[in-house]
């Protein structure tokens, strides 16, 4: 390479990250979310028997989200489409694209404990038999538990 196609090449990047950081001063791309997914807000609780994980998701209907158990994790996962495509943003801050959340629960859940609906933009996972005791992890950094760890 040489020294004229090294300028070039380094010319070009600088503008790439000159609009990137025009994009996030602007709003328009989120600095700390490069992969493209984003992850809902979770809240766990008990009702009577049945633990409870509430997830927001508005915008986003009951058929754009897959719930599925693998082993003792329940992964949640879908797209949000955006509010309008014809709208030209000049600050974001809702998300859109693919998002996904894992929750890791004690052994010996199965599928036939578990329900779920997504009404006003909130997902109501119910999960029969567990209680305040039973402890529930969400991902790997973030644990939420309705009991003393």
């Amino acid at each position: 390479m040489n020294e004229n196609s090294l300028l070039t090449t380094l010319q070009q990047q600088q503008g790439k990250m000159e609009e990137t950081l025009n994009q996030i001063d602007r709003g328009i791309i989120d600095p700390v979310n490069t992969t493209g997914m984003w992850e809902p807000a979770v809240d766990v609780g008990v009702d009577g028997d049945h633990l409870v994980i509430l997830m927001d998701l508005p915008g986003v209907s009951q058929e754009q989200i897959g719930i599925r158990l693998n082993d003792d994790c329940l992964i949640v996962e879908g797209q949000r489409q955006p509010a309008s495509e014809h709208l030209r943003l000049q600050r974001q801050e809702c998300p859109n694209g693919r998002f996904s959340r894992s929750l890791y629960l004690p052994p010996g859940v199965r599928s036939e404990h578990l329900s779920a609906r997504c009404e006003q933009g909130v997902l109501r996972i119910e999960i029969r038999g567990l209680t305040a005791e039973d402890q529930v992890r969400v991902d790997d950094e973030q644990r939420v538990t309705t009991g003393a760890w």
